[in-house]
């Protein structure tokens, strides 16, 4: 799988922990933000490999929210 696969899929991952399979698929919004995200960090989840799973979420979560409010 290419890295720019990997990184998508890892975010995206932790949002379909947080808010379930058919939310984030129907929500482009989701989708766009992981994009953006994965684009800023260069396709590259390396800085995320110290946290856990939940640590991880929260910080989508918050990075989430706040790229909606902008």
């Amino acid at each position: 799988m290419k890295p720019e696969h990997q990184c998508w899929h890892f975010v995206m991952s932790s949002f379909v922990r947080m808010y379930g399979v058919p939310k984030v698929n129907s929500e482009e919004s989701f989708h766009a933000f992981v994009l953006e995200w994965c684009d800023d960090h260069n396709y590259s989840c390396d800085m995320l490999c110290d946290m856990s799973l939940n640590e991880i979420d929260v910080y989508f979560k918050k990075e989430y929210e706040f790229w909606r409010k902008v």
